[in-house]
């Protein structure tokens, strides 16, 4: 087993009690104002300094069997919209970010390489921004539905605030693959993600695992020449299986991984 840590981190990389004295140093909202509440200004040269050399730390410090790294903006939410950083777009922020970063953690480990998430407002591909050698892309397909496989390109992700289908998650991979590389690449999905289907509330609920629906997305991302794979199993706990013993699902993902 390798160990890998993937985490929202942007809070921690720049602690928000340090508004009081480098208030420059987060995001402007959309009223104009700089605020604490998720993620830091790109465009500020301290915060990016602060921020490379805190992620150079937390890497160092991890317990690392794995050098791949995923520390990721905060989820889902606002990046900053100052007169500079509004010129480029939340995924090219991102890689702004992740370009520092690495460039900082491969001086405590000359071999790692971080991820860049596309998902949610980072789906679309950065077009502005380069990747730096050592970033990945990390795709991440949450706007979606799981009782239909990604080759039903009408199908709806069913959410009122981000209605996308099947063929816009699709294309948003396609014109990500068109700057990352697809040998390098890893699929983040939610085939087994017990506290989705549960709306991250417990008692957790039975995993409505669809074997053909996982097999038709397996074989979708093989066609864009994408082999790794992952996906957030949270709430599939011990508490869980002692309701719900069943682990024909397990089994199922790891046979269908294991095939060519």
């Amino acid at each position: 087993l390798n160990i890998e840590y993937e985490l929202h981190a942007a809070s921690y990389l720049l602690p928000r009690e340090l508004f009081g004295t480098h208030p420059e140093y987060f995001r402007v909202d959309a009223n104009g104002e700089r605020t604490t509440n998720a993620n830091f200004c790109v465009s500020n040269k301290e915060a990016l300094d602060f921020v490379s050399n805190r992620a150079a730390e937390l890497a160092d410090a991890l317990y690392a069997s794995s050098d791949k790294f995923y520390f990721w903006l905060d989820d889902g939410k606002e990046t900053c919209q100052c007169p500079e950083c509004s010129q480029v777009t939340a995924s090219e922020q991102a890689l702004i970010i992740e370009n520092r970063m690495i460039k900082a953690i491969r001086e405590v480990d000359p071999e790692a390489r971080l991820a860049h998430l596309a998902y949610a407002n980072t789906l679309s591909a950065p077009e502005k921004v380069k990747p730096a050698e050592g970033i990945f892309l990390e795709f991440a397909p949450f706007f979606r539905t799981w009782s239909k496989p990604l080759a039903d390109t009408s199908a709806t992700s069913g959410n009122i605030n981000f209605p996308m289908t099947h063929g816009d998650n699709l294309r948003h991979l396609e014109n990500n693959l068109k700057v990352f590389t697809a040998k390098d690449a890893v699929v983040l999905e939610y085939w087994l993600d017990v506290s989705l289907f549960s709306g991250w509330t417990k008692p957790a609920v039975r995993l409505p695992w669809n074997r053909e629906v996982f097999r038709s997305d397996i074989d979708t991302y093989r066609s864009y020449g994408l082999n790794n794979f992952t996906s957030f199993a949270v709430y599939m706990d011990s508490s869980y299986f002692s309701r719900f013993p069943q682990t024909d699902c397990l089994k199922e993902y790891g046979n269908g991984l294991r095939e060519d």
